[in-house]
C-alpha cells in the first residue's frame, strides 16, 4: 500500500484527477449528490428526468414489474462512464443503488491516490477477484488484479448506504 500511494503521489495533477477531485468536492458532490441527483431525496423519476434533461448524458430505462432500472451513459474526459440505480418511480433514488462504471484504464488507484492521499479502509473479498478502498462515503472497486500496484484500474464507485442519510 505504502508504495501505491507514493507512486500515486508523484503522479501530475491532470484533467482526470482535477475531475475525479470534483466529485467529492463540487456543489453537489458525493456521497449525497452526483449530476443533480439528490440521494435519498430525488426520486427515481425525477432522477430521469433530470438525467434526460443533460444532452451529455444518454438515458436508458428498462422496466421490470414496478421498478424501473436506469443506466445512464456521460462522455467525460476522453472516456465513457455510465451509472446505474434502480427503484420505484416515485421512491428516492437509494444509495445502495447508485454505482459509477468506469472503462478499464479510465482512472487508476494511482490517480486515486494522488487526489486523497491515503484511503479510510481497504478490504478484499475472498469469493471474487476485487477489492475494495473506502472514500469517503463511497466504495471503490477495482478491476481484478493479481498484485496492488498503482496502475491497478478503478472498476467502480459505489455510494454506500449510510453515506447518504440525513
Amino acid at each position: 500500500m505504502l508504495i501505491v500511494r507514493q507512486v500515486g503521489l508523484q503522479a501530475p495533477d491532470s484533467a482526470k484527477i482535477a475531475w475525479l477531485k470534483s466529485l467529492y468536492t463540487a456543489e453537489c458532490a458525493l456521497p449525497k449528490c452526483w449530476q443533480g441527483l439528490e440521494i435519498g431525496k430525488t426520486t427515481v423519476r425525477q432522477a430521469v428526468e433530470l438525467l434526460s434533461k443533460n444532452p451529455d448524458v444518454r438515458v436508458e430505462v428498462r422496466y421490470l414489474n414496478a421498478n424501473w432500472f436506469v443506466h445512464a451513459y456521460l462522455q467525460t474526459l476522453s472516456h465513457e462512464i455510465y451509472f446505474v440505480f434502480s427503484g420505484l418511480p416515485d421512491d428516492p433514488v437509494p444509495s445502495n443503488t447508485l454505482w459509477i462504471y468506469f472503462p478499464e484504464q479510465a482512472l487508476t488507484l494511482g490517480e486515486v491516490f494522488a487526489a486523497f492521499g491515503t484511503l479510510k479502509q481497504v478490504w478484499t473479498c475472498d469469493t471474487c477477484p476485487v477489492d475494495y478502498y473506502g472514500l469517503s462515503g463511497t466504495q471503490l472497486v477495482t478491476y481484478p488484479s493479481d498484485r496492488l500496484t498503482p496502475y491497478v484500474s478503478i472498476q467502480s464507485v459505489n455510494i454506500l448506504p449510510e453515506a447518504s442519510s440525513n
